[in-house]
């Protein structure tokens, strides 16, 4: 059987599918193949992931690169598709594969396309969906908790040299004196103030424990702002990892702490300490792992959660209410725990 995947597009959404593929992998023959579709993103978390057969990466998003994907698929002739992403266009992509069973959530018209729809529901956690679709059209017992808590994410030995040379250049050897914070996000409705950050920052620097600021360079406005305010020393990370750099990195830290965004997940798949804050969406439905590990604050405010880009409570570039909320002493003391 050839089983094609369509993947979501987002870093931590990307990670939240990896269980689902690995009971998949248990579940089928060593016959069978398991291929994925995925962006940029997808590609350097999942190529070194040896449950997936094979992985296509999508051309782009124009017009032609469309045709070029489904044409891909056509001559691939998959058995069964399953969108963990459930679109207009992916749901149009898995009936012109030809597939004779597909599956994906009821939603934009999907019912139109597909052989198997699961209800709609705002308020299901992630990893449970992707399963519900999967066993919409497999014959695949619930798996435990713990399963699809368990979330797979591979480096390469080079990964783990630069980040062994990294550190080393600032001679840092003690996981459990060093704590990495990463305040960026895709939404500014999930960011914490910057100046509380700093002040973070500040009590957590007592003790010789070295902190690691990370990010990518689309984040350097808020790290900027986190920096400026700091009155500690800090070590700058960012743009200076990969993804697979960046989650050996949280592997060898005592403490990860950020927004509900992608690096979180990858501090769920190291099993590193990790404080997480929430607000415009729900650790519910995006959270807790293992929870001995895993800390989450949220501040569920009658609004909550609302996935907005932006809170519409607040000017555009003002901290949302439920993200405001959250003080510096919450997270001062878990990190203590």
């Amino acid at each position: 059987m050839k089983l094609l995947i369509v993947e979501p597009n987002y870093l931590g959404d990307i990670l939240m599918t990896t269980p689902v593929i690995r009971i998949l992998r248990n579940h089928l023959s060593s016959r069978d193949e398991i291929i994925v579709i995925t962006n940029n993103t997808g590609k350097e978390l999942l190529e070194l992931n040896p449950n997936i057969n094979k992985l296509i990466v999508q051309p782009g998003k124009s017009f032609s690169n469309r045709l070029k994907l489904i044409n891909t698929i056509k001559q691939i002739r998959p058995d069964t598709v399953l969108l963990f992403r459930t679109t207009f266009y992916n749901s149009l992509l898995a009936k012109l594969s030809g597939a004779k069973h597909t599956a994906g959530v009821n939603t934009e018209f999907s019912k139109l396309f597909l052989t198997n729809t699961i209800p709609f529901n705002i308020n299901r956690n992630y990893r449970t969906e992707c399963f519900q679709v999967a066993k919409s059209v497999l014959d695949i017992k619930e798996p435990p908790d713990k399963e699809l808590s368990k979330i797979n994410a591979y480096s390469a030995k080079d990964d783990e040299l630069y980040i062994y040379k990294l550190l080393n250049e600032y001679k840092i050897n003690n996981p459990d004196k060093l704590i990495i914070i990463n305040p960026g996000t895709t939404r500014f409705a999930k960011q914490w103030n910057p100046e509380k950050y700093a002040e973070l920052i500040t009590k957590l620097a007592d003790g010789g424990t070295k902190i690691i600021i990370t990010g990518t360079e689309k984040d350097s406005p808020v790290i900027n702002a986190v920096l400026n305010n700091v009155k500690v020393p800090v070590i700058n990370f960012t743009g200076k990892t990969t993804i697979r750099q960046l989650a050996v990195l949280i592997k060898k830290s005592g403490l990860f702490i950020s927004p509900d965004t992608g690096p979180m997940y990858l501090a769920a798949a190291a099993e590193t300490m990790a404080i997480t804050l929430f607000g415009s969406t729900d650790p519910s439905k995006y959270g807790y792992f293992n929870q001995s590990r895993h800390k989450i604050v949220y501040k569920k405010l009658k609004c909550s959660p609302c996935y907005q880009d932006f809170c519409p409570l607040v000017s555009k570039n003002t901290i949302a209410p439920c993200m405001n909320e959250i003080s510096v002493k919450e997270i001062s003391d878990l990190s203590n725990l």
